[in-house]
């Protein structure tokens, strides 16, 4: 067997042989050290204990270190993937093309701290120790995340379709009827638009010669301002097209063309309108057009 893989053996695919000479030359007994030599520059020295899980032998690109009753495997597997370790096999490893190696003569040189059985077996269990917290600090950390992930996914739910402001519209409706609701906002929106629309019309007016005012002021200008109702249109098309966009979603797809108060609004719009609904798909909550 040859696979080393995140300190572990991995026992997939696998090369066998009948070979007596090679079984007896290269086969393994439980506690040897297995030492990857030929990888590429950042994997070279890839270390595994053996464990005696299965007979086997080791591939030709591995150093097998077999210890003495004075050093335990671990120990030496702990050390040679330390930060001394590794800097000991940056310095000794010769580079080919795409290919690293260090040979058992190098590795033998490897000088490292002994102390008594007892003291390794003490250091070996506050590595492992470190390392048990360490994983469960990661799966906390990840479990962590995709909290948050959800946590935003279902705050913007809640934003678009108003449950966030319910209490506070409820405590304030002067503030979202008459000139301040949606419908006299909206309309001011679509005001400003054309009034900007009609300026840039003016300055390229001016700018033009006396004859060329003369032959455009049959023309009618063109303008890329789009209506509110347009901006709806294009996310029910989004959802026509791929359904339970979330709203991060559909303001993603969006950012150049509309501002997240505009998409905000027409989600808005479209759930009071009654022609979108929210849906739970895969354990994701977005939006889909209603039948």
């Amino acid at each position: 067997m040859g696979n080393l893989q995140e300190g572990k053996l991995d026992w997939s695919n696998l090369v066998y042989t009948s070979d007596k000479n090679e079984i007896t030359k290269y086969s393994l007994k439980s506690g040897d050290v297995l030492f990857n030599r030929t990888n590429s520059p950042e994997l070279v020295g890839k270390t595994a204990i053996y464990s005696g899980e299965k007979e086997a032998i080791y591939a030709g690109y591995l150093i097998k270190a077999r210890c003495s009753e004075l050093l335990l495997p671990e120990y030496l597997n702990y050390s040679l993937n330390s930060s001394y370790g590794k800097e000991y096999c940056r310095q000794v490893k010769s580079d080919g093309v795409s290919q690293s190696n260090i040979n058992a003569q190098k590795l033998g040189a490897f000088v490292l701290p002994l102390p008594s059985v007892e003291e390794q077996s003490e250091i070996v269990h506050r590595v492992e120790e470190l390392f048990t917290f360490a994983n469960k600090v990661e799966a906390q950390i990840n479990a962590a995340q995709t909290r948050v992930n959800n946590l935003t996914q279902s705050i913007l739910t809640k934003a678009f379709s108003g449950e966030l402001t319910k209490d506070w519209r409820a405590a304030n409706p002067e503030l979202i009827s008459g000139d301040n609701s949606a419908s006299a906002l909206l309309e001011k929106i679509k005001l400003e638009r054309e009034q900007q629309a009609a300026q840039k019309k003016k300055k390229k007016s001016a700018k033009k010669s006396t004859t060329k005012k003369a032959s455009a002021s049959t023309t009618q200008p063109k303008t890329t301002a789009k209506t509110l109702a347009t901006d709806s249109h294009i996310i029910e098309k989004m959802l026509a097209e791929k359904t339970g966009l979330t709203a991060q979603n559909i303001f993603e797809q969006l950012a150049n063309e509309l501002s997240l108060t505009q998409v905000f609004t027409e989600i808005a719009n479209l759930l009071a309108e009654n022609k979108i609904e929210e849906q739970t798909i895969n354990g994701i909550t977005g939006f889909v057009l209603k039948q």
